[in-house]
């Protein structure tokens, strides 16, 4: 049961992370003059790389086993990370963003294969409901946290401005937008 709900808190962690870079990525990429076309493709290809490669994390589980794999995945995605940090080159995007969902993809995969396997008896329905519960919470409060992070500690440094949208869009009151340097 502990290693269940442990695995449940690491999953909406990665999707925390996940769904920030998804409301970051592009910002970044327009700021460095990038089209809206080709932030469409390189966004895409986190997802080409999940179809692409996840039927790889068998052959990973068997040579690692499931602690090694996880960490080379997650070592994968702080890769991916650190490739994207101060870039400006857009082929490093694609490359970082595809490292990124392969490894993003296959970490999901694999927490929800360990967690299926695990022998929780009668609570092995609540711990899937609730898998999936942080795969859609993790994403959905991203955008909340990361604004929310914008305002309680505006000296980050990659922050250039947090704008008010109120008036903007009709209904939105408190929306903010924020910028971050290319430089």
């Amino acid at each position: 049961m502990k290693t269940g709900l442990i695995l449940i808190l690491v999953t909406l962690l990665i999707l925390l992370s996940s769904g920030i870079n998804y409301a970051t990525f592009p910002v970044i990429l327009e700021s460095q003059n990038v089209s809206n076309m080709l932030i469409g493709i390189a966004m895409s290809f986190e997802i080409i790389a999940m179809l692409l490669l996840y039927s790889k994390l068998a052959i990973f589980i068997q040579k690692l086993g499931l602690a090694g794999t996880v960490i080379l995945l997650s070592c994968s995605r702080c890769l991916a990370i650190a490739l994207l940090a101060n870039n400006e080159f857009y082929i490093f995007w694609l490359s970082g963003i595809f490292i990124y969902g392969a490894a993003t993809g296959m970490l999901i995969v694999l927490i929800q294969t360990w967690l299926s396997s695990l022998q929780l008896g009668k609570y092995k329905g609540v711990l899937i409901g609730l898998f999936t519960c942080a795969l859609s919470s993790g994403i959905a409060f991203a955008p909340v946290v990361l604004n929310a992070v914008l305002i309680v500690v505006p000296s980050i440094d990659t922050v250039t401005s947090i704008e008010s949208s109120k008036g903007i869009y009709p209904g939105v009151e408190n929306y903010y937008f924020f910028y971050f340097n290319s430089a």
